[in-house]
């Protein structure tokens, strides 16, 4: 079972810099959870590969580039500067490309370097590395070159557009060879029969040819039946990230023009594309937009004996048992042998859906092979005993599901699922202050007992406390303690002024079951401005679920202007969100909560591993919670103490645009 690591660019230029993220699994497993990491800029990649691909052309059109045959021997002066200039373009462009993949004083880079070496070193399977972006010009740059891999000759560096889903293929064809469709196009200056001959040769093919055909006759042929290759030969490039091939003189196509055709022959179970041709970036876009698992082009103008070559070191290998990403990064090595065309092994791209696992060539075959027609009475009363026992045990198996009698083993697999997460990075949206028996000693201050012998700070420090933290501008501010009383909204201005404008929410306690206790929040609290902290414990005692509404029996008790009020962690949420552009979008009649586009589900019964009515809270929006597995508090946000905000040891960039959240640090009814 190989191993797939997918670097996934997701914003950024050369220029700017990129945010990207690492995601491992093995093929037909999970992905990990995404590792974020960034890169810094790097003008001068941009600049080297257009110098080198400048160089490569002009090398081209030095060497009989009208019948696009690159002589073995360039006898003069002229010619070799050119190759030394190449080359030297080549060697540039690989060292700065190393230098920039090392960035040893970018921390989150580093991680990711030291996840995927991990990866590399810890596995003896073959590891596909996939770079993942959206930006042409990434996919160009010689990955390869990175000094990680290096030291593991076995990776095989792929390409890939940031959407992707598995694909839908027939797992049977009628033929019993594998059947390619070979288009040889525009063959002006090149010679195409080489490439026939190669695809000839292969073991257990049924290979069809057209040469140069019209553009109906290729949609036709492409609709007519079940293709596992396609293969074309001839003259292609890309305009605009647009891929066009050249069928014969009069006529082209882009890839656009006959999408249905290729969306056709995709469900038939087309899985591979070849493309032995010039320019083929736009055509790798467009053909992932039709969803063929994997496709081979070539990313600049390439010398027909160099098409050749690889052409026929690819098949050779795929067809002799290697992994088809292991046959081209062969080929693609292989190619070193045109010294006079320093970089060409950069030519070759292998452009796959990660989802998919290229099958072996022996695979290929044998997935064509039909069952016979007529099986001996034994195994047809074998499969139709096991058939029938199948089904009865999956509807026993759904039965006590709905019954409920899974739910303790679902619940504690979903228990699994948590704790195996990796530790994520500290959410840098948050700070936390914390309000501790040591900062209460050292303030002096007559504290305030909030229950179970815990305490709190005075009204006055909670004032200066908020007055503290409102000068660094935070996003909001959350009183995860519960204070009952009234606000002196005369003595604590700014605790009540914070209240007032929005910019501080406090908390509460409000049930809407009859035999639970409550907690008001302070009673000169504005309307609107407080959030609930219940929580429901599931009864082997542990926390499954997070209330995001709850109807109260009684509106005091949250200062809500309704039946339904919002939690404390919600209120923040949407009051961080709507800093950033991102409201609540539902309305009262709608199923779901909606924010900024996305639904959360209400969580009912037979939903989340819950099967039984105890799922139930009364007047209640739940949905599962979607643990973030810490050592300790400083894990998850930045943790400060009272005693430090209050005697002005933060920095404006520690809060501002944050969420505060303020609170107690020893269990009571503050939680």
């Amino acid at each position: 079972m190989s191993r797939v690591a997918i670097l996934k660019i997701r914003t950024g230029t050369l220029e700017q810099g990129l945010s990207l993220a690492l995601q491992v699994w093995s093929d037909g497993q999970s992905p990990s959870s995404d590792l974020e990491g960034s890169l810094p800029s790097n003008s001068e990649l941009r600049g080297l590969y257009a110098c080198w691909r400048n160089s490569f052309n002009l090398l081209l059109k030095s060497s009989r580039s009208n019948t696009w045959v690159i002589e073995e021997n360039l006898p003069t002066n002229s010619a070799s500067q050119e190759i030394e200039t190449c080359q030297h373009w080549v060697e540039n462009l690989e060292a700065q490309m190393q230098i920039w993949l090392q960035s040893i004083d970018n921390q989150h880079w580093q991680r990711i370097r030291e996840r995927l070496l991990q990866e590399l070193a810890s596995n003896s399977a073959e590891v596909r590395l996939v770079i993942q972006t959206s930006e042409p010009q990434l996919w160009k740059l010689p990955w390869h070159s990175w000094d990680l891999l290096q030291q593991y000759t076995g990776v095989s560096v792929v390409y890939s557009s940031p959407e992707f889903a598995p694909p839908q293929l027939n797992k049977f064809f009628p033929q019993k060879q594998v059947p390619i469709l070979a288009v040889l196009g525009n063959s002006s200056h090149i010679d195409t029969e080489v490439d026939q001959q190669l695809i000839e040769s292969l073991p257990g093919t049924a290979p069809t040819f057209l040469q140069q055909p019209p553009g109906k006759v290729l949609v036709e042929t492409l609709r007519t039946d079940n293709w596992t290759i396609f293969f074309f030969a001839g003259h292609s490039n890309t305009e605009e990230e647009r891929g066009r091939i050249y069928l014969n003189e009069g006529k082209s196509l882009t890839i656009k023009q006959f999408k249905y055709a290729l969306h056709s022959a995709v469900q038939g179970g087309l899985q591979i594309a070849i493309f032995n041709s010039c320019d083929g970036l736009g055509l790798a876009q467009n053909l992932a937009d039709v969803k063929i698992p994997v496709v081979i082009v070539m990313q600049e103008q390439v010398p027909d004996q160099v098409a050749q070559c690889f052409l026929r070191e690819f098949l050779r290998e795929y067809a002799g048992g290697k992994t088809l990403q292991t046959a081209v990064r062969l080929a693609q090595e292989r190619l070193e042998e045109f010294t006079n065309l320093p970089g060409c092994t950069w030519l070759p791209m292998i452009f796959q859906n990660p989802a998919f696992t290229p099958p072996l060539w022996r695979e290929l075959y044998q997935s064509q092979n039909t069952l016979p027609h007529k099986l001996r009475p034994s195994v047809t009363s074998f499969l139709r005993t096991a058939l029938v026992a199948s089904l009865c045990f999956t509807m026993l198996v759904f039965a006590a599901r709905w019954q409920g009698h899974l739910q303790s083993q679902e619940l504690k697999a979903f228990d699994l699922l948590m704790r195996q997460q990796p530790i994520a990075e500290v959410d840098s949206r948050l700070l936390v202050v914390l309000i501790t028996e040591k900062d209460i000693e050292q303030l002096q201050q007559p504290p305030v007992e909030i229950g179970d012998g815990a305490r709190s700070l005075s009204d006055q420090f909670l004032d200066s406390l908020v007055q503290q933290l409102q000068k660094y501008q935070p996003a909001i501010i959350g009183l995860d303690i519960f204070r009952e009383g009234k606000i002196d909204g005369n003595r604590y201005l700014n605790l009540q002024a914070n209240l007032k404008q929005g910019r501080l929410i406090t908390a509460c306690k409000g049930l809407a079951d009859s035999n639970s206790s409550t907690i008001a929040a302070p009673q000169n609290t504005p309307l609107g401005k407080a959030g609930f902290v219940n929580s429901v414990v599931d009864k082997d005692n542990i926390i499954r679920r997070y209330l995001m509404l709850r109807g109260v029996r009684d509106q005091s008790l949250c200062r809500s202007p309704q039946l339904e009020v919002e939690s404390l962690g919600l209120k923040l949420a949407l009051s961080y969100l709507s800093s950033q552009g991102i409201k609540r979008e539902d309305s009262p009649e709608d199923p779901f909560l909606t924010i900024g586009g996305v639904d959360f589900p209400y969580l009912e019964i037979h939903r989340g591993g819950y099967h039984r009515a105890d799922s139930e809270v009364d007047k209640a929006y739940q949905t599962m919670l979607n643990y973030r597995p810490y050592r300790d508090l400083e894990d998850i946000a930045q943790v400060v103490s009272v005693t430090d905000v209050l005697r002005g040891n933060l920095t404006a960039k520690e809060v501002k645009g944050k969420i505060v959240l303020i609170g107690v640090d020893r269990p009571g009814p503050s939680r």
